[in-house]
């Protein structure tokens, strides 16, 4: 697993990137990406902070869409440069989703997943009063309801292959409340594992997913890949 977000935590330049990709390709191994420009994310939360937006709100505002769409596109470049295998993770926006669309039209060898917080959360959970939008607070963000629709369909037509959870559970206490007054020190990541064969099912309830598409995309295509 790679990240092009969190500069000097995590991320890894596009020379890396392709390094990693290029052996990977030689070695039979495939790259799990975390697609969100980090660079530029990086300025726009300075740029929030500066004007007094710490709230929860503004996690999801500083990292837009646009910017998971263009790492994301970026990523499957990079791969197709490598001769690679490429695996997107926790695909949250339209955006994204588009790129892979894409790529998959193209025959490219790109896979990507969603998870269940992108089909059910939105940026209004963020923005809950009180500091209960740390809660929620994940990355990528949460995004505006009009996203749930596009990853829906995403996932009955196989541009999204695999529905994970990212599961990285904290504290509210002590972990999430670090972030008070200042949205940026809030711990990304919330739990997912326990609920999310039952949150996929309501999906079948509601008629998004057959229960064929139901058991594929959480058991059938994980195992075979």
């Amino acid at each position: 697993k790679m990240f092009m977000a969190y500069p000097g935590v995590f991320y890894a330049t596009d020379g890396e990137i392709l390094q990693a990709m290029q052996r990977a390709a030689n070695g039979g191994a495939t790259i799990m990406m975390h697609a969100e420009n980090g660079i530029a994310i990086d300025v726009l939360v300075a740029q929030a902070l500066a004007s007094g937006h710490t709230d929860p709100g503004w996690h999801g505002r500083t990292r837009p869409p646009e910017l998971e769409g263009e790492a994301t596109a970026r990523a499957i470049r990079l791969a197709q440069v490598a001769g690679a295998p490429l695996y997107i993770v926790h695909l949250s926006a339209q955006q994204a989703l588009n790129a892979v669309t894409e790529a998959r039209d193209e025959g490219r060898n790109v896979f990507a997943e969603t998870c269940p917080q992108y089909l059910y959360l939105s940026q209004d959970d963020l923005d809950a009063p009180e500091f209960e939008g740390a809660k929620y607070v994940c990355s990528p963000p949460v995004r505006p309801k009009e996203h749930w629709a596009h990853l829906w369909r995403g996932l009955r037509t196989n541009d999204l292959s695999i529905v994970s959870t990212d599961h990285c559970p904290f504290c509210f206490k002590e972990q999430k409340e670090m972030g008070r007054g200042d949205f940026s020190k809030i711990p990304n990541g919330i739990p997912g594992v326990e609920h999310r064969m039952d949150l996929l099912h309501q999906g079948v309830v509601a008629g998004e997913l057959s229960l064929a598409r139901w058991v594929e995309v959480a058991s059938t295509t994980p195992a075979r890949m």
